[in-house]
C-alpha cells in the first residue's frame, strides 16, 4: 500500500495530519490505472526513456488519486509513449482549471511560496494599447530595500520599454526573471497617451525575502481611530510582522480595521488561519470554532472520511493578539484571490466584513505541492533524478463554516470602488486620496477624508488593463496551499 510523505513550508504543523512526513499512516493504494501498463507492442512506436515514464507515472497517478477534477481526466493515456510531460499534464488538466501547474523549477516554485528568491522587488499591473497591441506596466508597489526601490521606482510609475524595446505579451516576463539584469524606460501620461522617456534605468536581480506586510498606518478621522494594513502574500515568515502590526492596532485602541488585499493572490492555509485568528471575535478563536471546510474528490474524500480525517480548519487559540471582531473593511480587486477570498468569505460567517472595490478573482479551490519520491531506508524521499519537478494540484474546494463558497465570478463588493484614471493609481499606499481607501474611510466615518473622483469609467478609451498577465515573479499567483506531498 502506498504511503505519501507530507511536508510543511517552514515549521508549520501539517493540516493533513493523517498524512505525516514519516509515512506512518496509510494512504489508499491507487487502483490499477487505465493506460499505464508499461507493456509495449513491437508494431507501435518505441517507448520513451524510462525516466520520462517515471515522471509521466507521477503526473498521471497523482492526478488520478488527488485531483479535484479526476473524473474529467481522459483515460486513453499510455505513459510509455508520452515524450512531453508538460503536454501530458496539459491534456489531463480540466479545461476550467486555471491554477494547477507543472514546473521543472522546483526550487524557484517553492521559493515563490516563501517569498524568498531572486527578484527585482516590485509588483506590476499591465495595460494594453488598443491601436498597437503593445503593453505598458504600472508599478503597484515596491518592496523595501529592493532593486526597484533603490532605483527610485515607486507606485504609479509607468514602464513602456524593457531592454530598449516595447513591452509585449511575448517579452513582458523579462520584467520579472530570465536574465540577471534588465533596463527599463519610464513613460509619462499626457492626456490619454503615454510617451516614453529616453532615460534607461538598470535593475539587477537580488536574492531577498519580500516582506508582504508592505504598509501599515493609523488614522484618526471623524472620531474614529482606523488601522490600515496592506498585505500581499500569505507566507509563514510574515506571521511575526502581522502580529506586530495587530499589536500596535490594539495598543493604539483602533476602532476599525482596513485590510488591503488588492494585490494579494493567496498563499498558505495556515497563515490565513493565523491572520483570521487575529481579527475574529475572541470567543470564536478561543473556542476553536470552524473557520473553513474543504471538500475533496469522491475517492480521496471517502478515504479521508473512512480514516476520520477532519476536513475543517479551525481558528488558532494560540495566537497571542486578537482584535475581537472589530469592524473590518477589506479592499479588493481582480488580483485578490484564493487565501484572500477565503479570509473574506470565512470571516463573514463570524463577524461583520465590508468588501470595498471590485469583484475578486474567483479562486474557489486550493491544493498541495506534489513532488516525485522514492523509498529509501524505509522512508519516502524526493526522487534525486526528478527533484527539479513539482506539481501544484487543485485538490479541494473550500467553504465557510455554513457551506457558502466563492463563485467562479468572485466575491462581489458591498461598496464599489475603481480607479478613474492612471493618476489615481499613483497615490502611495496608505494615502487617504487613494479612491479605495477613501471609500473605506467614508464608510466608517461618514465623511470623505480627501475629495477625489469616484467615477467607475474605464481607465481610458485607448487602452485596457490586462489582469490575466502575471503581476510578479511569483510562479503561483492565485494559490491556496495546504501542504507538500512526496509521491512515491
Amino acid at each position: 500500500m502506498k504511503q505519501y510523505s507530507h511536508l510543511r513550508f517552514a515549521s508549520i504543523t501539517l493540516s493533513l495530519c493523517l498524512l505525516c512526513a514519516c509515512g506512518n499512516e496509510p494512504t489508499p493504494a491507487p487502483e490499477p490505472k487505465p493506460g499505464t501498463d508499461p507493456g509495449t507492442d513491437p508494431t507501435e512506436e518505441p517507448a520513451v526513456p524510462e525516466l520520462t515514464q517515471r515522471l509521466n507515472r507521477f503526473i498521471v497517478e497523482s492526478m488520478q488519486d488527488f485531483y479535484l477534477w479526476n473524473k474529467e481526466m481522459p483515460t486513453n493515456i499510455d505513459i510509455t509513449k508520452e515524450a512531453d510531460p508538460q503536454a501530458l499534464f496539459t491534456r489531463l488538466r480540466y479545461e476550467q482549471d486555471k491554477w494547477s501547474m507543472l514546473s521543472e523549477q522546483a526550487s524557484e516554485t517553492t521559493g515563490s511560496v516563501t517569498n524568498q528568491g531572486q527578484t527585482f522587488g516590485y509588483s506590476l499591473i499591465f495595460g494594453q494599447f488598443s491601436n498597437t497591441g503593445t503593453l505598458f506596466a504600472v508599478v503597484l508597489f515596491t518592496y523595501p530595500n529592493s532593486p526597484a526601490e533603490k532605483a527610485g521606482l515607486k507606485r504609479g510609475d509607468i514602464l513602456t520599454q524593457v531592454n530598449g524595446v516595447d513591452i509585449t505579451a511575448y517579452n513582458y516576463k523579462l520584467l520579472f526573471n530570465g536574465t540577471p539584469h534588465i533596463t527599463v524606460q519610464k513613460g509619462k501620461l499626457q492626456g490619454s497617451t503615454i510617451t516614453t522617456s529616453s532615460q534607461k534605468i538598470m535593475l539587477k536581480l537580488q536574492e531577498m525575502y519580500q516582506d508582504p506586510v508592505v504598509k501599515d498606518s493609523i488614522y484618526t478621522i471623524g472620531g474614529r481611530k482606523i488601522g490600515y494594513l496592506c498585505y500581499t502574500d500569505y507566507v509563514t515568515q510574515s506571521v511575526t510582522r502581522l502580529q506586530e502590526v495587530i499589536t500596535k492596532f490594539q495598543q493604539q485602541q483602533v476602532t476599525d480595521v482596513i485590510l488591503d488585499l488588492r494585490f494579494n493572490s493567496g498563499g498558505e492555509v495556515t497563515t490565513m488561519t493565523k491572520l483570521c485568528s487575529m481579527l475574529a471575535p475572541q470567543s470564536a478563536v478561543q473556542a476553536g470554532d470552524v473557520l473553513m471546510s474543504k471538500t475533496y474528490n469522491d475517492i480521496y474524500g471517502a478515504y479521508l472520511k473512512q480514516n476520520n480525517y477532519d476536513v475543517n480548519n479551525y481558528f488558532d487559540p494560540s495566537i497571542s493578539v486578537n482584535l475581537n471582531g472589530l469592524p473590518l473593511y477589506v479592499l479588493t480587486e481582480q488580483m485578490t484571490a484564493s487565501a484572500s477570498e477565503s479570509t473574506i468569505l470565512c470571516l463573514k460567517a463570524h463577524m461583520p466584513v465590508v468588501q470595498i472595490g471590485t469583484a475578486t478573482a474567483g479562486k474557489f479551490c486550493g491544493g498541495s505541492m506534489l513532488q516525485p519520491g522514492i523509498q529509501q531506508g524505509g522512508q519516502t524521499v524526493i526522487d534525486p533524478d526528478l527533484h527539479n519537478w513539482i506539481l501544484y494540484l487543485m485538490m479541494f474546494k473550500f467553504t465557510d463554516k455554513n457551506g457558502n463558497a466563492v463563485s467562479a465570478s468572485g466575491l462581489t463588493p458591498d461598496i464599489s470602488a475603481n480607479y478613474a484614471d492612471l493618476t489615481e493609481m499613483a497615490y502611495p499606499l496608505g494615502d487617504t486620496k487613494d479612491p479605495f481607501l477613501a471609500k473605506a474611510i467614508t464608510a466608517i466615518t461618514g465623511t470623505n477624508p480627501a475629495p477625489t473622483n469616484f467615477s467607475t469609467k474605464a481607465i481610458a478609451p485607448n487602452y485596457t488593463l490586462r489582469y490575466d498577465l502575471s503581476s510578479r515573479s511569483n510562479a503561483l499567483e492565485g494559490r491556496l496551499i495546504d501542504s507538500t506531498i512526496i509521491v512515491p
